[in-house]
């Protein structure tokens, strides 16, 4: 539906949009506040513990595995629009320490055990692959490979 005839409301608005043009020092301003906010608001993990014959469920809270999306999420950027300010001149480096920064965060929790391991496989692209090769025959072929 279209906006009614002489309809000026347009003219108030004081933005419009999404912001155009993030700066390092807005990018790495964010960053310190997501990580401040991953380790304020800990998530309630609960553990059941078996106490003279009976079972007690204790909470203890665990930070918050901070992530390149959920920092991303905070910033208000999207992943294509963060690849294409990796490619600007002086956005190359600080970006760069702030995926790095995540990555060892991430796998410094995983090694301690604060966060699930496999969580952390997951979102590194991390994958224990084994191949199995598997030969099929039939009976007489088996038969015949015993001899």
């Amino acid at each position: 539906m279209a906006a009614p005839l002489k309809n000026t409301f347009y003219k108030y608005r004081k933005s419009h949009g999404r912001k155009l043009e993030y700066t390092v020092e807005l990018i790495e301003d964010t960053f310190e506040e997501f990580l401040e906010c991953c380790a304020a608001h800990p998530l309630p993990d609960k553990e059941k513990l078996l106490d003279k014959g009976n079972i007690r469920t204790l909470t203890q809270p665990k930070i918050q595995m901070p992530t390149l999306q959920g920092f991303r999420s905070m910033l208000g950027m999207s992943s294509t629009t963060w690849s294409e300010y990796k490619k600007r001149d002086g956005f190359t480096e600080p970006l760069s320490v702030i995926e790095d920064c995540l990555s060892h965060i991430q796998i410094s929790l995983a090694a301690s055990g604060i966060c699930k391991e496999t969580i952390v496989i997951r979102v590194q692209g991390l994958s224990d692959k084994s191949e199995t090769k598997v030969e099929v025959s039939t009976h007489d072929e088996w038969i015949n490979s015993l001899q």
